[in-house]
């Protein structure tokens, strides 16, 4: 009880039982040590933070006061870290492991120093790395007696009870001793994140910083000159509703006024002096300096309407104070003539001090400045260089990176989730009145996303989200005016691969798992449209969901497919915009331990069977068998759902062409299809040339730019080709003129529009669809090609179907 009012006081410490748990990501996004830690932190803050996922947050926005920053050369996607020296078996986040910031070290008590989590000065780790404890020479020191004054190493604060009664008036009356011109030295707030009221003391280039905001912005008061370094400073800084007040060594005052209407000052946090144990980037905004205060004060004392409090700093005497977090005896202090130079940190110890250097510096007081081995940047490109001491460096690589410089890429078929990863991918259909996915995925946990999309961020928007939820799958979507919300009738079994597909038009969804029974859903109110970005995301979201979404948790499994309107997106990673801890999936049914295909051949994941892409001159189920003719040298299968991305020039992309040659020799009994695409424009307005079976006849249409597109240009073939007999086409375009025949048939000519003569691509070379044909297109070029293609000629020269893909399609061949 405090005042006759019930009080709720946080716990400062975890129990035991708790301290060796794993990180969890919490709904703030900010990763916490344990689910322990995240409670003390949202109690603190008095914030509504829950347990989002077990595991780091894919994207940690935890800020803290920094000790050292590492030299980063380019971006990173994962953590999968190389040490040039040996490689750390120590359990993710405990003292001595890898990091990247001060968010990777989970031990109370560790920051992250020059890429290792490391304790901070003054502590040491224990023999199994799992905590730090006060080094045995401070220790000696002042075993048992506390301090008096306390002195502030910049690692350190003092968090004291908060001020109770300073909502129109207070006076903060303090004495201090500086060492270094940058510091946080007083800190209370409303909301301790940053956000609302705050009030504010700080060192700032050697002047002292007084801040405040009323809500309606920040006032700042500046002192007219720096204060000297390591002797004692009496600052009175007042507020009195929008006014302010800074008066230093009883000097000229500093006057000014808040801006706004706003008059009172709401102060719900504790008062912090020295530091602050979590900053972050809005605080550091707030405040003016991310350092902590290295010196001693001396004197606390605030007036506010009702009382003059005068807090006590002694320690552990004091009832004023709720924690001491490495704070010294200010009294004979080796480290008060400021020894260390060049922004080290002096530690004192028993008689004499020990400096701790940048990396940038070595020696007793930081003076020898030495080349780090990260300026000549040896990390490959997309992988961060971190400094270490002795002129070493490690490399922390990228999600498709290893290697001791991250200069090997890891192949990533089949892309795997630790329920903190995601990937971002361009749909490429408008998914306004219609969409259907099918994916194929094994689950090792009940509950996870598989697929998201939303309207612009907005809580309130359109969303779509397909969904494991207690082991049944969840399709939920809101078109503006009522969610649908369909649940299959029964659970997904784990570790095995699984198909599922939804479909959606207009107002109705349809859920279908392993092609069962399917289960059916409408959305409510009158609105048909989903309006959402041309993009969606797997496995997870790098923001927060939306709240009628239902979402739990990040994917845990791994995806082997995507197919969206019956057309295979291929290679999920490579094709991705972003990506965020993505590892390659090796497990069954082509685990590498035990490959099922034999002779060097490569395994293939169909769903929970395989196929096997045998090696020259051998065939079968596994490549058992010795065949006369290479299977390689057979007819490549096209499916519909399949199709190959080349180089339009076989070995090089031609972005300008004058003009174009191609021969195919194929069969099919297919009446639509597209055999062949090249284009630039997402639209039938740009350029593009299109090769395609429309009603059983082949036909070839294209645009340099100057057609309508209500008035496509094309050539026919009179003659029908989906027979099931082989056919080879003729195409030859000189400029605008244009040639088609099939076999030994009629040649057929024609010509585009004047105006333009060359056709500007990507470079690209489609063969057998695309999964993102130009819009315009007749309906029957947007469908796959069904059938076998024997052989491609591309300006005279032969195309292998094979070895000359830039894509990872499944490659499958038909029977001679």
């Amino acid at each position: 009880m405090e005042d006759g009012a019930p009080q709720c006081t946080c716990p400062s410490t975890c129990e035991l039982s708790e301290k060796r748990s794993q990180p969890v990501c919490g709904t703030d996004r900010m990763t916490h040590g344990d689910a322990c830690q995240l409670r003390i932190f949202a109690c603190r803050l008095m914030r509504d933070i829950r347990v989002a996922h077990e595991g780091p947050c894919a994207d940690d926005t935890t800020t803290r006061m920094p000790y050292q920053r590492p030299r980063k050369t380019t971006r990173h996607v994962s953590n999968h870290v190389t040490n040039r020296d040996s490689h750390s078996t120590l359990p993710y986040g405990d003292v001595g492991y890898f990091c990247k910031s001060d968010g990777d070290c989970f031990v109370d008590g560790t920051y992250c120093n020059s890429g290792r989590c490391s304790c901070r000065p003054g502590y040491e780790a224990t023999a199994d790395n799992a905590a730090c404890q006060r080094s045995f020479d401070i220790m000696l020191s002042d075993a048992g007696t506390g301090y008096m004054i306390p002195s502030f190493s910049g690692n350190s604060y003092l968090e004291l009870t908060k001020i109770h009664h300073g909502n129109s008036r207070i006076t903060i009356e303090m004495t201090f001793r500086p060492l270094k011109p940058d510091g946080l030295l007083l800190f209370a707030a409303q909301d301790q994140t940053g956000n609302g009221d705050f009030i504010s003391l700080s060192l700032v280039d050697g002047h002292v910083d007084f801040r405040y905001d009323l809500g309606s912005g920040i006032s700042r008061l500046v002192s007219t000159s720096p204060v000297n370094m390591n002797v004692y400073h009496k600052v009175v800084a007042q507020r009195f509703g929008k006014n302010g007040m800074l008066q230093v060594n009883g000097g000229h005052e500093v006057s000014g006024v808040s801006p706004g209407a706003l008059r009172s000052l709401n102060l719900k946090s504790p008062l912090f002096l020295g530091g602050l144990p979590i900053a972050t980037s809005k605080v550091v905004e707030n405040i003016g300096t991310e350092k902590s205060f290295v010196g001693c004060i001396e004197v606390l004392r605030i007036t506010d309407e009702k009382n003059t409090k005068d807090y006590s700093l002694v320690y552990p005497a004091s009832d004023d104070i709720n924690l001491a977090v490495h704070i010294d005896e200010c009294m004979d202090n080796p480290c008060d003539s400021s020894p260390c130079q060049n922004d080290g940190t002096c530690m004192a110890l028993q008689t004499t001090y020990q400096c701790i250097c940048p990396l940038k510096y070595s020696g007793l007081t930081c003076t020898v400045e030495q080349t780090l081995a990260c300026e000549s940047f040896p990390c490959a490109e997309g992988a961060t260089c971190v400094d270490l001491p002795g002129g070493k460096f490690t490399c922390t690589c990228a999600g498709d990176q290893q290697g001791e410089l991250c200069d090997q890429k890891i192949e990533i078929d089949v892309p795997q989730f630790n329920g903190a990863s995601y990937l971002e991918l361009k749909t490429t259909k408008n998914l306004e009145t219609a969409l259907n996915f099918e994916i194929w995925f094994l689950s090792t946990h009940p509950d996870g996303v598989l697929l998201y999309n939303e309207q612009d961020g907005e809580e309130s928007g359109d969303f779509l989200s397909l969904n494991l939820v207690d082991g049944y799958l969840q399709f939920r979507f809101d078109l503006g005016s009522g969610m649908a919300d369909i649940k299959s009738s029964f659970p997904v079994p784990l570790n095995t691969w699984n198909k599922v597909s939804i479909i959606r038009n207009e107002k109705q969804g349809v859920l279908t798992i392993n092609g069962a029974e399917s289960d059916n859903g409408q959305s409510k109110g009158s609105l048909k449209q989903l309006n959402l970005h041309k993009k969606f995301y797997l496995g997870g979201f790098p923001s927060a969901y939306h709240p009628d979404s239902g979402i739990i948790s990040g994917f845990r499994g791994a995806i082997q497919r995507v197919y969206e309107d019956n057309i295979l997106v291929d290679g999920l990673y490579d094709s991705s915009i972003s990506s965020a801890g993505i590892s390659p999936y090796l497990g069954p049914p082509c685990p590498p331990e035990s490959n099922p295909c034999t002779n060097g051949g490569t395994c293939v994941p169909v769903l929970n069977d395989f196929q096997c892409r045998c090696t020259e001159g051998f065939s079968g189920k596994k490549c058992e068998s010795t065949s006369v003719v290479r299977m390689k040298s057979n007819p490549v299968s096209f499916d519909g759902r399949t199709y190959h991305r080349y180089l339009n020039n076989i070995n090089e992309k031609f972005r300008a062409e004058s003009k174009n040659s191609f021969e195919i020799h194929f069969h099919t009994l297919g009446v639509r299809g597209l055999l062949l695409l090249v284009h630039k424009s997402e639209t039938v307005a740009g350029d593009y040339l299109a090769i395609a079976i429309n009603s059983g006849h082949l036909e070839v249409s294209f645009n340099l730019g100057k057609e309508l597109s209500t008035e496509l240009f094309s050539l026919r073939s009179p003659v029908r080709v989906n027979d099931g007999h082989w056919h080879t086409l003729t195409f030859k375009r000189d400029e605008r003129s244009a040639s088609l025949q099939v076999d030994n048939g009629d040649v057929i000519y024609g010509s585009s529009k004047e105006g333009a003569n060359q056709l500007d691509t990507n470079g690209d070379l489609w063969i057998g669809g695309s999964r993102n044909p130009p819009e315009g297109l007749p309906k029957s070029y947007r469908s796959g090609f069904v059938g076998c293609i024997e052989s491609v000629y591309v300006n005279d020269s032969p195309l292998d179907l094979d070895t000359d893909r830039v894509n990872f399609s499944p490659l499958n061949f038909c029977d001679v």
